[in-house]
């Protein structure tokens, strides 16, 4: 009976390598690809950013109230907080805030303890209120029925309503200048742009420091008697487009 000898498909990858970085004889042809050498390399790429700024003015204003309820049990603390919450919402209505532009934004129970003790005593419950207005004249009115209403906490926060669209708009204009820059740019170097290998989009920067502060909001009422007024602020986005250089360029 014959015996077969299998050889392994390892050494014949092996072999069949060596033999093709061999070098071959003059008589043989290449037994390896002509673009081979090139393979290996990484391909070359060209990032282009471009970045376009969009002056806005925030035309809403969002007043942020905190009313608390503390008792014994958390229950007790609840409805001592839902009392507090509905005289402000009535005081927000009668000053001008619409139904549609009262929100319950959050709702949080803990526990309280006593301070010389240490001894848990009962339980505080908190409700976050949101009233958003256009008109910004109504700022100071809101607070002040805040205050008579028991709030624990305010604060104001300036937003444009349309700012998808806003953004919309600058994005366009940053793909704008990232086209004309890609073109400036090949045609002063000589080369030609392949397809594209990534797109990336920075935020930026949208409102300067201190917005949304109430001290701000007094300070400008303070200055100005029509009431709090928002300033005109950049709102920024950059966008970064990376091409493949064409292989001919």
């Amino acid at each position: 009976m014959r015996t077969r000898h299998l050889v392994p498909t390892a050494l014949i990858s092996i072999v069949a390598a060596a033999a093709c970085a061999s070098p071959p004889t003059p008589a043989a042809a290449p037994c390896c690809p002509a673009g081979a050498a090139k393979a290996d390399e990484p391909p070359r790429t060209i990032a282009v950013t471009g970045t376009a700024t969009l002056d806005v003015v925030p035309d809403v204003a969002d007043v942020v109230f905190t009313v608390s309820g503390e008792a014994a049990r958390p229950k007790a603390a609840t409805a001592a907080a839902r009392a507090r919450q509905a005289r402000l919402v009535t005081a927000l209505r009668a000053a001008g805030v619409t139904e549609a532009d009262l929100a319950l934004s959050h709702l949080s129970i803990g526990p309280t303890y006593d301070s010389v003790s240490g001894r848990q005593r009962g339980y505080v419950a908190s409700i976050t209120v949101t009233a958003s207005t256009r008109d910004f004249d109504l700022v100071g009115d809101l607070m002040d029925a805040g205050a008579d209403a028991g709030a624990t906490g305010m604060s104001t926060q300036f937003r444009v309503a349309d700012l998808a669209a806003r953004k919309a708009k600058v994005r366009g204009m940053a793909l704008d200048a990232v086209k004309a820059k890609a073109a400036q740019t090949t045609e002063a170097l000589g080369v030609a742009l392949g397809e594209i290998r990534s797109i990336s989009e920075d935020g930026g920067s949208t409102w300067g420091p201190g917005w949304g502060a109430v001290e701000n909001v007094y300070v400008q009422q303070a200055v100005s008697p029509s009431g709090a007024h928002a300033d005109r602020q950049p709102l920024t986005l950059s966008v970064t487009v990376t091409y493949a250089l064409s292989p001919d360029a």
